[in-house]
């Protein structure tokens, strides 16, 4: 699946586990957790394949945005 981040910092957070900006901190729990959802992301060929975990809580998105998605990384 291909996984594109709107903002630099989502990109930066997932590549180097932290961010430039002070203002963007995070538990290093939290940046474990978000790297692996991007991963189990990234590893799905189908939206199909990423319904079994149910911890990401995946939505489709309805209205002007057509073919995005939400998911909440869980704590």
């Amino acid at each position: 699946m291909i996984v594109e981040f709107e903002q630099e910092y989502l990109s930066e957070l997932y590549k180097t586990g932290q961010c430039k900006s002070k203002k963007y901190r995070f538990q290093p729990n939290v940046v474990t957790k978000y790297k692996k959802c991007i991963d189990i992301l990234i590893s799905a060929n189908r939206i199909e394949d990423i319904f079994p975990f149910r911890s990401l809580n995946y939505e489709v998105l309805s209205g002007d945005i057509i073919y995005q998605g939400k998911l909440t990384v869980p704590h």
